[in-house]
């Protein structure tokens, strides 16, 4: 039976701001900011986005964006919800960038408005891997202090793998985890599973962000399940970004299969072209999930939330 995937309830775990841009987003955004630091044709002429290499060259502009004034962020932010809201996806997590507590008070009131008994959002802040050790010490400072304030839910490590392993962020992860703070690591996305061991290891992580490659090593596998540590899977994303050959070598099926605590997720759906409902599909049409499979799939991602104050009835669909 075809599964209908539209009007599912969903949760996204796993999606990065900035990799929500699309061109035509850009070109809306520039009606009302002419100065925006990224142009529509610029971005365009970045796709197709197939590769490792081509993933990288998307994200290189990007870095205007980043250093720019944080109001540019905030049309991203509620055009974002806004297709969230169409695919019926009923709680997310978003990554941000790490910026002052004044700059996501900002967010989180924009956030807030948009709100409804069935629409829940939240804020992860984030460093990547490649980023100088002082630097990421000083991100951890203000994300400790967003933590504080209430404003941000958690810490996701993000980034290429080779850069650097969580080993050097110990006493970081140390920090972050004392102060209550949940734990992603993106691990074993295009490195092997001693990345998702080294991410355990030292970073006391609650979810591990991709994953693939853990699938390798059997004994991890176990420890994932005994631990009840949370998969964020991203099919789209791993196929476009050379993780996996082709979608039938993604791990997807086999976790469901074992039982593991999982979500799907978007990852960056301007830089894949994908949505929510485009991974339930693929899901399902790839891996034969069924509307069970999905219903255990939303329960699971709840359940994996760092936000413990849920303000959405979870079991009105």
């Amino acid at each position: 039976m075809t599964v209908v995937v539209r009007d599912l309830p969903k949760v996204e775990l796993h999606c990065h701001l900035f990799g929500v841009l699309k061109p035509q987003m850009i070109r809306a955004i520039q009606q009302q900011m002419p100065d925006f630091p990224i142009g529509a044709d610029e971005l365009a002429d970045l796709y197709p986005v197939d590769d490792f290499d081509s993933f990288w060259r998307w994200w290189q502009p990007i870095h205007r964006l980043r250093m720019s004034d944080p109001v540019f962020f905030h049309p991203i932010l509620l055009m974002y919800i806004e297709q969230l809201k169409a695919q019926h996806v009923r709680y997310a997590e978003i990554n941000i960038p790490t910026i002052s507590v004044e700059q996501v008070q900002a967010m989180r009131q924009l956030a807030d408005a948009t709100e409804t008994p069935d629409f829940q959002i939240e804020f992860i802040a984030a460093i990547g891997r490649q980023r100088p050790l002082d630097e990421s010490r000083n991100a951890v400072d203000l994300a400790i202090d967003l933590f504080k304030e209430g404003l941000i839910c958690g810490f996701m490590s993000v980034g290429d793998e080779s850069a650097r392993p969580i080993r050097d962020f110990a006493a970081e992860f140390d920090r972050i985890y004392s102060a209550g703070m949940g734990i992603e690591i993106h691990a074993g996305e295009w490195r092997g599973p001693e990345s998702v061991w080294d991410a355990i290891n030292y970073g006391h992580p609650q979810r591990i962000g991709h994953g693939v490659h853990a699938f390798e090593d059997d004994k991890l596998i176990a420890y994932l399940l005994d631990n009840n540590i949370h998969i964020e899977m991203c099919p789209t994303s791993n196929l476009l970004t050379g993780s996996i050959p082709d979608i039938e070598h993604h791990p997807l099926g086999q976790a469901r299969d074992l039982g593991m605590s999982i979500s799907i997720n978007t990852d960056d759906p301007g830089v894949f072209s994908c949505d929510m409902n485009s991974e339930f599909r693929l899901s399902a049409e790839h891996f034969g999930f069924t509307e069970d499979d999905f219903q255990q799939v939303y329960a699971q991602s709840l359940a994996a939330r760092f936000q413990p104050d849920l303000r959405i009835d979870p079991l009105a669909f």
